[in-house]
């Protein structure tokens, strides 16, 4: 079983739980974490938190393995948790603080999965591994657009090179005062990226690359369902977003 989790506002903590322990939680406010403390320890809840509000993308696959495209791109975490869930019912609830306009009621969603014990496993994509997105990135478009991509953006990047030489030359005396005339030469370099950057070919693969890493989930867990959970603990995990 696969299920893509999207939450509709940005949550501080996701917490995963039986329906019994997911429907204890009330209000949207982050503190309500610290009562599932205990509940964590003993696997019967498992926390994702974030540094910042940006966790709304989460990918959960339940006795199936974790697409190899997915793994490539993330970071392992070492280990596995217990999480139980007795009603064969996963709640999923997205915590943060809650603007004046949107609702205290906490974010909620909810999976029916054979009932038991799980060994839950999680993939950090948040830590990617950017040469494997590239590779990815550049299977997806022909090879002649991406030859037009890498050029442009190489192209682009000597041209902070000669903004850096424009504000040396505006910098000392006299050439500012002797050949100031010559200042805009400085600037055509970044002018005609600018105007690379709207060729098809470019916006192409601009446009094929967002989508792409727009596809991708910032966090990915795996449950597989055990007979004996010795061995195993409860557990949360932390990890840190791109601003």
């Amino acid at each position: 079983m696969q299920a893509e989790i999207k939450l509709d506002t940005d949550a501080t903590v996701v917490v995963f739980a039986d329906d019994g322990v997911g429907s204890q939680v009330r209000t949207r406010d982050v503190a309500e974490a610290k009562a599932l403390l205990d509940p964590a320890k003993a696997g019967d809840a498992f926390m994702v938190e974030s540094d910042d509000p940006k966790l709304s993308h989460l990918q959960l696959y339940v006795d199936e393995p974790v697409p190899p495209e997915l793994e490539e791109t993330s970071s392992a975490r070492s280990g596995s948790f217990l999480l139980s869930v007795p009603s064969g019912r996963l709640s999923l609830v997205g915590l943060g603080t809650a603007s004046v306009e949107t609702s205290q009621t906490p974010e909620t969603r909810t999976l029916d999965i054979p009932p038991g014990d799980y060994a839950l496993s999680l993939l950090d994509a948040t830590d990617k591994d950017i040469s494997a997105v590239t590779a990815q990135q550049k299977a997806l478009v022909s090879e002649a657009d991406w030859r037009l991509y890498e050029w442009i953006n190489h192209f682009g990047a000597s041209g902070c090179l000669f903004i850096g030489l424009g504000m040396l030359f505006v910098l000392i005396p006299y050439t500012r005062r002797e050949y100031w005339y010559l200042l805009p030469l400085f600037l055509m370099p970044t002018c005609a990226f600018v105007i690379l950057r709207h060729l098809p070919g470019y916006a192409r693969v601009s446009k094929r690359c967002r989508q792409h890493a727009d596809s991708l989930p910032q966090v990915i867990l795996s449950l597989k369902r055990i007979e004996s959970t010795e061995g195993l603990e409860g557990g949360w995990y932390r990890c840190k977003l791109d601003a």
